[in-house]
């Protein structure tokens, strides 16, 4: 019997081990309650992708609730965070515990953003007979639900303070279920009264979708600035964003952070129809509301010891009946109880051939359910012997090593492990183990090949009571996994570093003051020593594009900068009209692609380059240049950030190219006018119709005029007054 409640267990723990193995993903999920405001349903899609891109090592999801279920998820952790009306914040602090983090907010008349809520208590126009509170006694009441704050609590509360509570003074109490089934209730005439979310009735008036002129307010408060709408009730705080308390307080932190960055409006707030998020207000006046209504948990209960005193003798008839029956039962049980066992015996006895082939049958399944799983199966003995009693084949997949060579004792599976590892696993394995919980630890391995691979190990402890009996579970190969997670961690620090890289430049003087070869001279270095890339160096075509001349190259080896190389067009005819005609050439194999290979012999061999990425320095429709970066030793496959900042590096490139030509054209301009000003010899520009445009200082000193007498007249006109004109 306990060979086969072993085996079951072995089995149970397989089919739980197959399901576990979803907890590599590389993303937790954070799942986000909001609580229903109106009966529509919302999409929350760019509110997700804006939390995920503000905190990228997350996936976010939010999940719209009624009251009564967004409580039941938070007490059941099924939602971390949740936005929520204050008795659901009370409730959960209370049951579970809970944190108060920002205030919500709605956007109420003229874009203005409301921290506050109030209900409004309102019925059909037409009724005549209903003009106050205190109307409305013997009549049907409807509000959407009990949880509603602004749609039931509140008005509760403006009741109470006119003497009508509890709701027995009115005919029925009609719980609807939403907003918009409260409001039909009212117009239809199924109910006398509404009570609902002073906003939602505002917000539906607004829209068009409810006749103002169909419907009363009851009890209309005063204007109050900071609730600019129509509203019975008291002014109470808006929603809450809450967190469980179990939740991580840097995770609190980041998501509060975010959601209070968002501008009040924005087209994010605009699609999701509120105004954002704000830091907390003062919610401490709801536990005084609760009470004054006496509304749960403050709500009137019975008095046991009075009702006990009242009925004692309707209570000891009771019990005596009870204790009669009580003892019949048990009679009747223990009678029944004693047949089944006989009967479990015999047929115990008559079964035992057939329990021993299920025994051989389960045994079999295990193995052959054991074989087929994906990682390497294992039942060892506890430590600190940890011999191996079963392993599968797929171990020798796994390790190289035969399943022969484990169990005959020659090698152990703690003999593999990195030493860097080796200190945690047995210690997460004893801590978890002891408390009898499964263990999930991740480690490097040492295969038969020599190479180090990544596996996940999941295992639990089996026991017989207090007494350990075996460990069992499972080995999967998760290299690839942890792969991609380490070239994305490397993508995200390359591109930062990258970002950095390109601000540094932006800000760089020389861009501004058209100094091509100082900024190439910072931006070789800067981005060979920030990044590890061997080789860096920034070209320019001569004034026939036949030639390419190096600005300035940089070696990471040495740290030496170095320029004046020169690449003809007649040496590399293809690769120069790749260069031309291209924005970029990513050659991740540089000897073998056709825009580069021929490069080769005077090129990428001597200097051992593998990959190179040319980027055009490209003004207009033309690529006056190349920056270029080059890996040695190894290929290097070129990455889309790589590219695009490659581009960004040469338009701030080309920038500088033509500022340094504007600044060589404003230079001659200036010359040529200096030289004009101050020639001794008189100097006349006129226009192809002979109007004269300018004159000199020198033609004032010669022939003694004045500019304004001839300036826009002929230029016959001033040969005429002044000298002959063979004499010019």
């Amino acid at each position: 019997m306990n060979n086969f409640y072993n085996k079951y267990v072995s089995i149970t723990l397989i089919f739980l081990l197959i399901f576990s193995l979803n907890l590599h993903a590389t993303k937790q999920e954070i799942k986000i309650g909001f609580q229903r405001i109106t009966d529509e349903q919302v999409d929350f899609t760019p509110l997700e992708k804006y939390l995920e891109q503000e905190i990228p090592n997350y996936n976010f999801r939010i999940i719209q609730y009624s009251p009564p279920n967004i409580i039941e998820a938070l007490l059941w952790s099924e939602i971390e965070f949740a936005v929520c009306n204050p008795y659901v914040c009370y409730l959960v602090n209370l049951q579970k515990g809970c944190k108060v983090l920002a205030t919500f907010s709605r956007l109420g008349p003229n874009n203005q953003p409301m921290k506050l809520k109030a209900g409004v208590i309102f019925c059909k126009a037409s009724r005549d007979d209903i003009n106050t509170l205190n109307d409305i006694k013997g009549k049907i009441i409807a509000s959407p639900g009990r949880n509603y704050f602004a749609g039931w609590i509140l008005p509760l509360y403006e009741l109470y303070k006119n003497n009508l509570y509890p709701i027995s003074k009115f005919a029925t109490v009609l719980f609807t279920g939403s907003n918009g089934l409260t409001i039909d209730a009212v117009i239809n005439g199924t109910a006398d009264i509404g009570c609902i979310d002073a906003y939602i009735l505002w917000k539906l008036t607004k829209e068009g979708k409810i006749n103002q002129n169909e419907i009363k307010i009851i009890n209309q408060k005063s204007f109050n600035p900071e609730l600019p709408i129509t509203h019975s009730t008291i002014a109470s705080p808006e929603y809450s964003f809450i967190s469980l308390n179990n939740v991580p307080e840097e995770l609190q932190r980041k998501i509060t952070l975010a959601l209070i960055k968002i501008p009040v409006i924005n087209p994010l707030t605009e699609s999701l129809g509120f105004s954002g998020f704000s830091l907390p207000v003062d919610y401490s006046g709801t536990t005084e509301i609760l009470k004054t209504i006496k509304y749960p948990p403050y709500e009137e209960r019975v008095d046991l010891k009075t009702t006990i005193k009242t009925h004692w003798l309707l209570f000891t008839g009771f019990g005596l009946a009870l204790i009669f029956l009580t003892s019949f039962i048990i009679t009747i049980f223990y009678t029944i109880h004693q047949l089944k066992i006989r009967k479990e015996m015999l047929f115990l006895l008559s079964k035992s051939t057939e329990i021993q082939k299920q025994l051989e049958s389960s045994e079999r399944k295990f193995r052959t359910l054991a074989e087929q799983f994906p990682g390497a199966v294992f039942i060892v003995t506890p430590p600190p012997e940890s011999s191996i009693l079963f392993i599968t084949n797929q171990i020798e997949t796994l390790t190289g090593f035969s399943k022969e060579e484990f169990l005959s004792g020659k090698l152990s599976l703690l003999n593999l492990v990195h030493n860097e590892y080796r200190d945690y696993l047995l210690s997460e394995k004893e801590e978890k183990i002891s408390s009898k919980e499964p263990y999930n630890v991740i480690y490097k391995m040492q295969i038969k090949d020599k190479k180090w691979i990544w596996v996940n190990e999941i295992g639990t402890g089996v026991w017989d009571d207090s007494k350990l009996l075996y460990i069992q579970g499972y080995i999967l190969d998760i290299t690839e996994v942890k792969e991609r997670e380490e070239k994305e961690e490397k993508k995200l620090e390359r591109t930062n570093i990258e970002k950095e890289i390109l601000i540094d430049v932006m800000l760089r003087p020389e861009v501004a003051e058209g100094d091509f070869e100082g900024l190439s001279h910072f931006i070789t270095e800067t981005i060979s020593t920030k990044l590890r890339i061997p080789r860096v160096n920034i070209w320019l075509f001569n004034e026939d594009e036949t030639q390419l001349i190096c600005v300035d190259h940089y070696d990471l080896s040495t740290g030496i900068h170095s320029k004046g190389v020169i690449l003809k067009e007649e040496d590399f005819k293809d690769e120069f009209q790749a260069l031309k005609t291209s924005k970029y050439v990513d050659a991740h194999d540089a000897l073998n692609d056709p825009r580069t290979k021929g490069y080769a012999q005077n090129y990428l061999i001597p200097l051992n380059i593998k990959s190179m990425l040319d980027t055009g320095i490209r003004i207009g429709d033309r690529n006056r240049g190349v920056i270029c970066l080059e890996y040695t030793q190894i290929p290097h496959k070129w990455e889309e950030d790589e590219i695009s900042f490659a581009s960004q590096i040469a338009d701030q490139l080309a920038l500088t190219l033509i500022n340094k030509e504007k600044r060589s054209y404003e230079f001659q301009r200036n010359l040529l006018i200096q030289t004009i000003e101050t020639s001794t010899n008189g100097m006349i520009i006129f226009d192809s119709n002979g109007l004269i445009l300018y004159l000199n200082p020198a033609i004032f000193n010669l022939l003694n005029v004045l500019p304004e007498d001839y300036l826009n007249k002929p230029i016959t006109y001033l040969t005429q007054k002044v000298l002959p004109i063979e004499n010019l």
